[in-house]
């Protein structure tokens, strides 16, 4: 069972899905680590951040976080963006965005 999929089926949202947690296994496939902020609730701070506008019951806003998180690193490593432009993203996406 992957780590995500073990993380939805106990409620979870992992909330720091980042480059360093995530490590390679076997040469091909990657394994989430450092579950240390995993809770039942979407980290202080992100509760109303952009991704998860609309998005009411609670198992799908703990998921829709822990995917939105994934693909900004994925587009990360993808692009090879610079750290800054990186973190704009993180920043608005991820975060409470004030009026």
């Amino acid at each position: 069972e992957s780590a995500l999929s073990l993380v939805e089926s106990l409620s979870l949202c992992h909330n720091d899905i980042r480059a360093p947690n995530i490590a390679v296994k076997d040469g091909a496939s990657f394994c989430l680590i450092d579950f240390d902020l995993a809770a039942c609730r979407v980290k202080e701070g992100a509760a109303s951040c952009p991704v998860l506008w609309g998005i009411h019951h609670l198992k799908d806003r703990l998921m829709m976080f822990s995917v939105a998180q994934i693909a900004l690193v994925v587009f990360a490593l993808d692009v090879d963006a610079p750290r800054g432009a990186v973190e704009r993203l993180r920043r608005y996406w991820l975060r409470d965005v004030p009026w």
